[in-house]
């Protein structure tokens, strides 16, 4: 697991805070990037694990940073809408942990980051490995 996926993974903020500053010293863009889209071995990234792990906070600074350095479309498929971890979004891993406060500011980023036929299609009715939708595990 990368080093920023694990102070996200493990609400490490002045970690994850200390990863960053020193990546914008000493990485390239290219290297930044890929530091943001990376994945751990399972192929979650470090969005998805604040959304798991329900740290509103770590999720802004992960996005802030998102936001600083990735195009519109690498914030879509690789955080909006990306799927991880048996088939789900950033929305699924929220609405599965209860993190309604992760659920707005998602809901937020995806009405300014992509097309209402996506947010239907893609995030909304996206279906993980056992046929789910969000709908579907915010009713168990």
């Amino acid at each position: 697991m990368a080093a920023w996926n694990l102070a996200a993974c493990q609400r490490k903020l002045d970690y994850l805070m200390k990863v960053q500053e020193l990546a914008e010293e000493k990485l390239t863009t290219k290297e930044i990037n890929k530091l943001l889209l990376g994945t751990d071995n399972e192929g979650i990234t470090a969005c998805h694990w604040t959304a798991w792990i329900w740290n509103l906070y770590v999720l802004l600074k992960v996005w802030e940073w998102a936001e600083k350095n990735l195009t519109k479309e690498e914030i879509k498929s690789y955080f909006l809408l990306a799927t991880v971890d048996e088939r789900r979004t950033v929305f699924h891993m929220a609405v599965k942990c209860g993190a309604l406060e992760i659920l707005q500011k998602v809901w937020k980023w995806a009405n300014e980051k992509i097309t209402t036929h996506d947010i239907k299609c893609k995030l909304l009715l996206a279906r993980d490995d056992e046929e789910r939708t969000v709908f579907h595990m915010a009713v168990k």
